[in-house]
């Protein structure tokens, strides 16, 4: 059951990513379309396939408290990977301005969707950037922490 919930918040980051699309936007620097699916769940690097930004959910698990007993926090690293530095730096640069951004209703970056409701969200981390010299690649890790719970947001 814990899979489904989290495959739901998969979904809803990535889509939220894949929403940017404005000038310097991930969309951009990624170069995602429909066709070249640049921004998704981590898969292994492939010098072709760049720039790639990637999401995996490193950990999830529910919070302990009377109050809390749906809520869950999860880890979720993104890994902005491409053969020039500067792209992968810009993605990474991007990525972070929109952990920290915030907004006027609710004051952090919230990938809610029809399936979860993303309750907090917060920078934590960022490692990089970091040359692999088997794919010719440079990866920089932006790491961040969210609390989320497995129903829509409430409807006002």
């Amino acid at each position: 059951m814990a899979w489904v919930g989290q495959e739901k918040l998969y979904k809803a980051i990535i889509a939220e990513l894949r929403s940017d699309t404005g000038a310097g936007g991930l969309v951009p620097l990624t170069g995602y379309t429909a066709t070249n699916l640049s921004i998704g769940r981590e898969t292994p690097v492939v010098k072709g396939r760049t720039p790639y930004l990637s999401v995996l959910i490193a950990r999830s698990a529910p919070m302990i408290g009377v109050d809390v007993t749906k809520l869950q926090r999860a880890t979720v690293e993104f890994r902005a990977i491409d053969t020039s530095e500067l792209t992968a730096i810009r993605i990474a640069d991007r990525l972070e301005e929109l952990l920290h951004a915030s907004d006027d209703n609710v004051g952090y970056w919230d990938p809610s969707n029809d399936d979860i409701s993303c309750r907090q969200s917060r920078f934590r981390n960022r490692v990089g950037p970091m040359y692999d010299e088997d794919t010719d690649t440079w990866d920089l890790l932006v790491e961040a922490s969210l609390i989320w719970v497995g129903t829509p947001c409430p409807a006002t």
